[in-house]
């Protein structure tokens, strides 16, 4: 709320405390100070203020990209339509008139604030749809010998796991990922590593093994802002005709499925990549007998 007037500034905290987390500013100067330190989820503002009018306020808001799809209301006992006129034009959501009637108030913040949150969430359900899409496991069986499958389950808007498979001649790679966190962060830098990881594969020869790909990897993380903004576990896998082999970091471990149904762990843990420079990785290479699975999970 922004409102030079002592008496107005004691009066809103009142009608307001009690619903909302209040900040209020004396001035035009310390409002932008607040707006650009703080997340709002609505601004209340005088018109006459003794810095800066509302008008020119709201002005320097749009155009500094200031909070400028937050809900914003002016407030004032103005009776001047060229005022009315110039208010509505600058984009505003609403304009009440002093004195303010408390459920009136009340009554506007809430539809103005469940409409702004009921668009984001529409915009972000749309934003993850996309993203969901294109992070869907595929994973082809051409120019393999080997028998594949995949199966993810949809955990609703967070969830950051990554499955990519790539053929390179006969050599089949495939990696298998976890952003931490289970929020939609998580979801949208597990979309992030995605692209980069698919420019990785396509820049690698059929003898690059896992833990050379790993390593590249995790020095790339290093130089990459957004990428070090998040942490990945990560199980490299490559796959010829007649073997198998592995590089693993800091993900859960493979295992092995005999043909009775026993479970046996592949050893192979290399650290996080990116959390400290020139990471050396191991393969693990893995001979299945008949009956035998290897399952990699998230």
């Amino acid at each position: 709320v922004i409102e030079d007037e002592v008496s107005q500034q004691t009066m809103y905290q009142y009608m307001l405390r009690d619903d909302y987390l209040i900040d209020i500013a004396p001035d035009a100067k310390t409002a932008i100070e607040f707006i650009r330190s703080h997340t709002y989820d609505a601004i209340l503002s005088d018109i006459y203020l003794p810095d800066m009018n509302g008008l020119e306020l709201r002005k320097t808001l749009l155009q500094n990209e200031l909070a400028d799809l937050v809900p914003f209301v002016f407030l004032t006992g103005s009776e001047s339509d060229e005022i009315i006129k110039k208010a509505h034009d600058l984009s505003i959501d609403d304009y009440i008139r002093k004195p303010v009637a408390k459920d009136s108030l009340l009554r506007v913040i809430d539809r103005l604030i469940g409409r702004s949150q009921s668009l984001k969430k529409r915009l972000l359900g749309q934003i993850l749809g996309d993203v969901t899409s294109a992070l869907q496991p595929t994973i082809s069986e051409d120019t393999t010998h080997w028998r594949l499958l995949s199966a993810n389950r949809n955990t609703g808007a967070g969830g950051g796991d990554i499955l990519l498979a790539h053929h390179i001649d006969n050599v089949l790679y495939i990696i298998v990922g976890d952003i931490m966190g289970h929020d939609v962060s998580a979801k949208f830098y597990a979309h992030a590593y995605t692209g980069y990881l698919r420019g990785l594969l396509c820049s690698m020869s059929n003898e690059t093994s896992p833990a050379t790909l790993m390593h590249k990897m995790s020095e790339a993380v290093i130089s990459d802002q957004l990428l070090q903004q998040t942490l990945l576990t990560c199980c490299v896998l490559r796959l010829e005709k007649s073997s198998l082999s592995l590089c693993s970091a800091g993900h859960p471990g493979a295992l092995v499925i005999t043909a009775e149904g026993d479970l046996q762990r592949v050893e192979n843990d290399g650290m996080l990549p990116g959390l400290i420079p020139d990471i050396e990785y191991t393969d693990t290479h893995i001979n299945l007998r008949n009956g035998e699975r290897l399952a990699i999970f998230t």
